[in-house]
């Protein structure tokens, strides 16, 4: 026995981190709300708590003797993990201070522009006031709110003037210019000083939607020498701005010619089984470098990726009760996640938690990876109880 380590959330991203957890021998204790989360029967010990409340976590780690502190696409818990980890002398990738100005968008934003990382124009209350010093399109989102919940499209001052009508704190709001133009999330890791790409996976929306979700993701991202170098070095600027000592992190941004523009940062590994989809696309095992790095085990990284072509591919559906979930059976789908069950309702919602199932995909060429995705759109089955079609094929035309 390696000893004990606290893992904040028992959600689907942690059940990864738990395995390997596990497989080097320490005894894994998850905090988690909830009575039977996801990934209750993979830890040793559950703690029914908050993992967002500091002195529970650190009351718990104290109790328990834990060797480090950790968790994976998790963002409410980055600042708990560095300020429980500093107080108690456990090994972590951030400052208190780095992990608040990580997760509060505002203080990002101004650490942005301290540290001339390039982002998109910023309205305050005075703009807000002064409505019509905006420059539409605009993004609405919430300060503390993680990826792309929450997150909304104005194209006009009427629209937004409705929507602010019904906001009692507008400091709750972050307000920014949208810029036009592909979307990518960028997989870095700090490694001596140097904040090195991973991975860069662009992000293809969900047609004519007022907020933002995604059909699907691609990687690696095509684009010219410029734009991956501007890539590189604002991963840099961002391992240095935000003093991430060691570990994982990312960033998404819009591409708009040669201009690469940072949306925010996640000082952290990304959701949504990323680590999966990074080690597909690339070979690079995040998950267990990541556990290398807090056991402060000095192991030489290598860092000549072997790149493929891979997508994640979401499906929604229109409203119903689900009678049959059937992907099709291809030697190039490697993973499949099924996020509903039979029997449950769903409705006509195109956000993440509205997806039936997703799957990766993997080929050798991008024309390849192109037709196999199609495929896949045209073949996937999930029907009603009974017997009809559900899927949205209206989103998938293209």
């Amino acid at each position: 026995m390696n000893g004990k380590v606290l893992v904040l959330g028992g959600g689907k991203d942690q059940v990864p981190l738990l395995e390997i957890l596990n497989d080097r021998g320490y005894e894994t204790i998850i905090i988690d709300y909830f009575e039977n989360p996801v990934a209750k029967d993979t830890a040793a010990k559950h703690y029914q708590q908050s993992s967002h409340d500091a002195e529970i976590v650190e009351q718990v780690a104290m109790a328990e003797g834990v060797r480090f502190i950790c968790s994976s696409g998790n963002d409410p818990v980055v600042p708990v993990i560095a300020k429980v980890s500093a107080k108690l002398g456990l090994n972590t990738p951030l400052s208190y201070e780095a992990a608040l100005m990580a997760t509060d968008k505002s203080l990002m934003k101004k650490r942005f522009s301290e540290s001339k990382i390039p982002s998109a124009r910023i309205y305050n209350h005075r703009h807000l006031k002064n409505i019509g010093d905006i420059r539409f399109p605009i993004i609405v989102k919430p300060v503390n709110g993680t990826s792309s919940k929450g997150v909304i499209r104005f194209d006009n001052i009427n629209a937004l003037e409705e929507y602010l009508a019904t906001i009692d704190d507008l400091s709750a709001l972050l307000i920014e210019e949208f810029i036009e133009g592909p979307e990518i999330s960028v997989d870095c890791i700090s490694y001596e000083g140097k904040g090195i790409v991973i991975n860069v996976t662009e992000l293809a929306q969900v047609p004519n939607l007022e907020g933002f979700s995604f059909l699907y993701t691609e990687s690696p991202f095509r684009a010219n020498d410029i734009v991956l170098q501007k890539i590189n070095d604002i991963a840099q600027k961002i391992s240095d701005a935000f003093s991430i000592n060691f570990g994982p992190y990312f960033f998404q941004a819009k591409v708009r010619g040669n201009e690469v523009c940072v949306i925010e940062i996640g000082a952290r590994i990304a959701g949504g089984n990323k680590p999966q989809t990074i080690k597909a696309a690339t070979g690079f095992d995040i998950l267990s470098v990541y556990v290398d790095m807090l056991e402060v085990n000095p192991k030489k990284l290598d860092f000549n990726f072997n790149n493929r072509f891979v997508s994640k591919v979401h499906i929604y559906v229109r409203s119903g009760i689900v009678g049959e979930i059937k992907p099709p059976e291809e030697v190039y789908i490697t993973s499949i996640e099924i996020h509903k069950k039979l029997g449950e309702p769903v409705g006509e919602g195109v956000a993440a938690k509205d997806r039936v199932l997703s799957m990766l995909l993997e080929a050798d060429t991008y024309e390849v990876l192109q037709k196999y995705r199609k495929w896949v759109f045209s073949n996937t089955i999930v029907n009603d109880q009974d017997g009809h079609d559900l899927v949205r094929r209206d989103l998938y035309k293209n």
